[in-house]
Formats: C-alpha cells, structure tokens, sequence
C-alpha cells in the first residue's frame, strides 16, 4: 500500500498534461481537470470550460513508442471497464485485484464478464484479440486453457492458483492458473447502460475504468464506479472517453440494413463493433481507438436516423491489422463513402494503409437515413480491412 500511495503521490505532482478534445471542436490545451459546470461537469482545457456532455474523448498522453508489459490478470467487466493488476486475494466467488495506481480492488465473479491471463497467450495481438472476443457473453461459463481447449460449464471456485469448474464431460476437475488464457462468464441478465453521462478513464497500463464523474481538481480524477469510487491521478491517464452526452457512438446502435460482399467468391467478413474486422483491437498508424466499426470491402451498413440527429463524424483508416511490409500500397486500399437520405455526402478516394486517418464530417440535419460505404480500391479485396474510428451522431438540438 505504502507504495500505491507513493506513486499516486508522485504522479499526482507531475505538471498538467497537454491535452487533444474532441467535442463539438477540436480543442487543444493544458487539461485543468473536471470542474462542476451548473447540474453536471466541464473538462477545463487551457482558458475553456467544455462541457463534458460534448466531449467525445480526452487525450492526455501521447501513444507509447513500446507497448505496456502484459500484466498478470486483466478483469473485463459488462459496463466495458478492464482492470489490469495481480490477483492478490481469491475465495470462493469474490477476488481483489491489486492495481498500481487504483490499489486493491474487490470484484465478485457475479460481477464479472471474464478472466484474461495475457501471460498466457503466444502473442500480444492474440490476447488483445481474446480481450475483444469475450466481450460477447457465452451461454455457459467457459474456461480457455492453454492448449487452446474450451471447457464449458459451471464456476465452482476460485483460489489464487486455480480454479475449479464443474462440467458435464470432465466432472468437477480443478486447472492451476498457469494453464489458463481466460475465463469467460455467462450473465443471467444483459448489461444495459444508464442514461446518465458516464466518463471512461483509460490507464497507460491499459485499464479502463467506466463510471460517473465526481469530480476532482487539477490533479485528480473522481470517479463512482461499480467497483467503488476512486481517486486517479491525471498523469496515469492516457485518455478520458465519454459516453451519455450529446454524442451516440455508432457502435452502440443496431444498422438497419447490412450489405457485405467480397470481390471473388461468396467469403464475407462481418463488421465488428468496437473492433477491427479480424477481432483486434482498432488501430490505425500505431494510434489505438477504443469505439468505432470495424469492416471489410465491400461493406454498407444503414442506420434509421428519423431526424433525431444534427452530424454524423468518424475518422475513416485503413486498420494496422492490414500492413504487410512484403505487400505495397494496392493492398489493404479502400474507398470510403456516406450517403445521407440517397444523396452522396462524402467519398475519401483512394485510402490505404499508410494513409493518416480521414476526418469525415457530414451533415445530417432532419435526415432519415444514413449510409457508410466502403468499395473496393486498386487491390480489389485484398487486405481491405477498414475502420469508422470513433464514429458518432451529434443529437439534434430539442
């Protein structure tokens, strides 16, 4: 605890971050912190005060030349919180996860949607994968051991060096920790957000904690989570996400209509909601997106809009997922496109691995419908794996 408290302190006197606000604007500035703004909250950058209802993401931190050590245990959580630490404590159903910045943090596995051991998995990108995979709640508790087998069944215990599930095929059969990947936990009830602003803080040692602002100073981050309330120092945070406000992310709403076609054949790869279309995590040139679409050419999706909403934004790349040094520029190459009621909005031209990410900005207003096209660029399909990063609907002004 003794050294908890001497990081948080550390961290805590380091100089305000330079800090990168997406709202209703691009704002860039020294981040003072969260303030009360009236009934709700404000991000205070430089001289302004952005109210948090119109903020899509705060970044704090720029992306790190080399990525963080693989932790011993990430807990993944139904409001999309991911808590990485060391398992410290574990009886029966209830565990403490000891993180370096959020100190010792108590869980239940009723309160959990899955286990991951990143140790445990051949690559990086594999457990980054399975991160995003157990997202989707299986119908029954299900273990991954290392030699890749799924044992399903039901969660007996929990000790800190293994844990005991009993199955129809193996009986009640006990798996030290070390020969597992994961464990992934069926809900009795689907997890549904609260209507109410809530504020994601994504660690740099990959954590994200979800909850709702309770304010703090310009140091200090409060937040109440479902996990409890805590204290985050600023400089442990890589980047603030916002959801509840004015902005709906694209990801969170069902398309009307769905149209995937590959060029050659009858191989189609379905679009992926915050995740690239391979099931990786969203990055496109080294930067990671936690919200947005992940697709492969050719792809339309249509949303029902019923002119509830003012714009629609996204940052439209070609995902890292598609690089491959061996390959040039013609492969993993795309052309965006966004329809509005019918009438082309918006077309990127070609777009291609080494591209930057396009910002697309599109109007809206009193619209009913909206279109997201990505086609075939020179390579034909190949490669062709596309992301609407960070892609959103401004609600109409009522």
């Amino acid at each position: 605890m003794l050294v908890i408290l001497a990081l948080a302190t550390l961290l805590s006197a380091a100089e305000p971050p330079r800090a990168q606000v997406t709202a209703l604007t691009e704002i860039q500035g020294a981040f003072q912190g969260l303030a009360r703004d009236g009934a709700g909250f404000a991000f205070l950058v430089g001289d302004r005060r952005v109210p948090a209802q119109e903020v899509v993401r705060a970044v704090l931190a720029p992306p790190a030349a080399d990525p963080a050590p693989r932790p011993a245990t990430v807990a993944v959580f139904p409001d999309r919180s991911e808590l990485a630490g060391d398992i410290k404590d574990a009886a029966e159903e209830r565990l403490t996860i000891a993180n370096p910045v959020l100190g010792d943090i108590r869980v239940s596995l009723d309160g959990l949607l899955a286990l991951v051991f990143p140790r445990a998995f051949p690559t990086l990108a594999a457990g980054e994968e399975f991160r995003v995979q157990v997202r989707t709640p299986p119908a029954a508790d299900t273990l991954y051991t290392t030699e890749g087998a799924g044992v399903e069944g039901i969660v007996q215990s929990m000790s800190l060096d293994a844990i005991t599930v009993q199955s129809a095929g193996l009986g009640t059969t006990t798996f030290p920790i070390a020969k597992i990947r994961g464990l992934a936990l069926a809900q009795i009830d689907a997890y549904h957000p609260p209507a109410a602003l809530r504020i994601g803080a994504v660690l740099r040692d990959g954590s994200t904690l979800w909850g709702m602002p309770a304010g703090g100073d310009a140091s200090t981050l409060k937040i109440e989570a479902a996990s409890g309330a805590f204290e985050i120092p600023f400089a442990a945070v890589a980047e603030i996400l916002v959801a509840g406000g004015r902005w709906t992310m694209l990801a969170d709403l069902a398309p009307s209509a769905v149209e995937e076609r590959s060029y050659l054949g009858d191989k189609v790869w379905p679009f992926r909601r915050d995740a690239n279309v391979m099931g990786g995590l969203l990055k496109a040139r080294g930067v990671r997106h936690h919200r947005g679409l992940g697709v492969h050419s050719h792809s339309k999706l249509t949303y029902r809009l019923d002119g509830k909403y003012a714009r629609f934004e996204a940052l439209a790349a070609v995902d890292d997922c598609a690089i491959d040094e061996n390959l040039d520029t013609r492969f993993g190459n795309v052309v965006f496109k966004v329809a509005v009621d019918g009438q082309e909005r918006f077309t990127s031209g070609e777009v291609s691995w080494n591209d930057a990410p396009l910002p697309v900005s599109v109007d809206t207003a009193g619209a009913a419908e909206l279109v997201l096209e990505v086609d075939w660029g020179a390579g034909f399909h190949v490669r062709d794996r596309a992301d609407w990063l960070e892609a959103r609907l401004l609600a109409a002004p009522k």
